[in-house]
């Protein structure tokens, strides 16, 4: 059946980022509902969580399965739909006066006035949570896009993101989620990571963080290592903790059983990757990362180079749409193939 939340963005970048020459979008969004309507994620774990749980019966840590209903989170769902009936009601008495061009794109924000307003909307029908499904208690943070607090800790908060992905999955509240670490292009300074020495036998701790010996805040900035050249061990440390990362929230999913059908991440497949390989900014030779059976259908620990240039990374998701999630979709972006090297 269909699950209460048909896709989940999240994402821990909390500095305003933007690419050279591009909208802002292309570096803080990796989910897009259209070509030009991007689903942007959300970095507060606090709204995370009351995405997740408002108005399902969900069984808490050390307690019965109950629903969980806050009721200032029920004010604000009750204030946001009166704001969008309000906008969308205005938004339909201007479209008659506009020219073909502009009342496409007015379509298009209609489309995600609605789908804003289907996600606020009154969750009258408690969802019955899967068997793995234990919800972790609401988080104190409450981390925002340029607003957080003095002592922010990136750490602690992907490990709560994390947490809060897993249990969206656990739970079965939905089965799509992206999980942006960082922004494609960000600034954000890794200070609180110990720099890591790489050699093609493997990597040691080294004496010093991933911001010493570098000057200016640029330089030292996850956007400045991406230019620092293939060798540059602060780049690859912080590669090195993103992987650690979704190792984590993989772990995570093998912990919890689904009975007869294995474990979370049996039916699960996390596709891992980035859109850059090593500091040079180049885009090609890109490695990619298939953790979990996608429910048996997925070759499990292999290693695989593509033919010539590589695969199509559009090959991978649509090979993925088709033989794990059964959909009737033919092509995706440039890719119409599937790679049978990927298949059990």
């Amino acid at each position: 059946g269909a699950t209460s939340l048909p896709s989940l963005q999240v994402g821990c970048s909390t500095m305003n980022s933007g690419v050279d020459t591009h909208h802002p979008s292309h570096s803080r969004s990796i989910s897009w509902a259209s070509p030009t309507e991007p689903l942007y994620k959300l970095v507060n774990p606090q709204a995370v969580f009351d995405r997740l749980v408002a108005g399902r019966s969900i069984p808490m840590p050390g307690g019965p399965m109950t629903p969980v209903v806050d009721p200032a989170a029920e004010r604000r769902r009750a204030q946001r739909k009166s704001v969008l009936d309000y906008v969308l009601e205005n938004a339909r008495s201007v479209q008659p006066r506009l020219g073909t061009t502009d009342r496409h794109k007015v379509d298009q924000f209609l489309t995600s006035v609605r789908d804003l307003e289907r996600r606020v909307q009154d969750p009258a029908v408690q969802v019955v949570p899967a068997a793995a499904c234990v919800a972790r208690t609401r988080p104190t943070e409450a981390y925002a896009v340029a607003s957080v607090p003095a002592m922010y800790n990136r750490g602690k908060h992907v490990t709560i993101m994390t947490d809060l992905v897993a249990m969206a999955l656990q739970c079965d509240i939905t089965r799509v989620v992206s999980y942006m670490l960082d922004d494609a292009r960000s600034n954000f300074a890794y200070t609180f990571l110990q720099l890591r020495e790489f050699t093609t036998a493997g990597s040691t701790p080294a004496t010093m963080n991933v911001s010493d010996g570098n000057t200016g805040p640029n330089q030292y900035g996850y956007h400045g290592l991406q230019h620092g050249g293939d060798t540059n061990n602060g780049f690859a440390t912080i590669n090195h903790y993103m992987v650690q990362q979704a190792t984590e929230l993989a772990q995570k999913l093998a912990a919890s059983s689904e009975g007869a059908g294995g474990s979370v991440l049996d039916n699960t497949v996390i596709v891992f990757g980035s859109g850059m390989h090593g500091g040079n900014h180049r885009g090609v030779d890109i490695p990619f990362t298939l953790i979990g059976g996608g429910g048996g259908v997925l070759k499990k620990n292999f290693f695989a180079v593509g033919p010539g240039e590589g695969f199509y990374v559009a090959d991978i998701h649509l090979t993925i749409m088709q033989k794990v999630f059964g959909m009737d979709i033919k092509s995706f972006g440039p890719s119409s193939s599937i790679l049978p090297a990927i298949l059990a």
